[in-house]
């Protein structure tokens, strides 16, 4: 009889122990004040990477919602052409102007004529400023004395004198006159004639 009781309570040792372990391993869910059951998490699942990492945040900049406008500013006009022409001069010499850009020799065997030039910018006006580096050039059977001057533009000052700026030649032929802006390089040029 010691002896069944005995194994009864080997038994029963041995029960406790393997319940004991299965507690230890399976804890039961744990309860809030009112009663309800709380499924709590097993330490890896609240060590997982994917639930104690932050939400990502974009390093791009706020969209802007209006974009700012780009305004075309014109370029400033630039001179792109000088007009000469020829025409009566203010020397005292006498001499006949007989034709457009013709001009003969008077008595004494002398000739003049007179040349003026306007300067146009690329929006189509007349430059009238003196912020030009004129070099006047007449070339030909004589080659008169070069002129520089500030004057973009030239003009009679009036309409019963001729041209102030003029050359004075003895010798029949065709003459050029270059008119060149050093500071842009554009040039105008003209031809007179003389002859006897």
């Amino acid at each position: 009889m010691k002896q069944f009781w005995g194994a009864v309570g080997g038994l029963a040792a041995v029960a406790a122990l393997v319940w004991g372990v299965f507690i230890w391993f399976h804890p039961a869910p744990s309860a809030d004040p009112q009663g309800t059951q709380i499924a709590v998490a097993p330490p890896s699942a609240l060590s997982s990477p994917e639930t104690l990492s932050a939400p990502a945040r974009s390093s791009a900049p706020p969209s802007s919602t209006a974009s700012a406008q780009q305004v075309d500013v014109p370029a400033p006009p630039v001179m792109n052409q000088i007009l000469v022409e020829s025409g009566y001069s203010n020397e005292a010499v006498p001499c006949c102007m007989v034709g457009k850009n013709l001009f003969q020799l008077a008595d004494n065997g002398k000739a003049s004529f007179g040349y003026h030039w306007s300067s146009r910018l690329s929006d189509g006006t007349e430059n009238t400023s003196k912020d030009c580096q004129i070099l006047v050039t007449v070339t030909g059977p004589e080659n008169p004395p070069s002129l520089r001057v500030m004057d973009c533009t030239t003009r009679r000052s009036n309409t019963f004198t001729g041209y102030g700026n003029y050359a004075l030649v003895a010798t029949p032929g065709e003459y050029v006159v270059t008119v060149t802006d050093e500071l842009s390089g554009v040039t105008g040029a003209v031809t007179v004639t003389v002859i006897s």
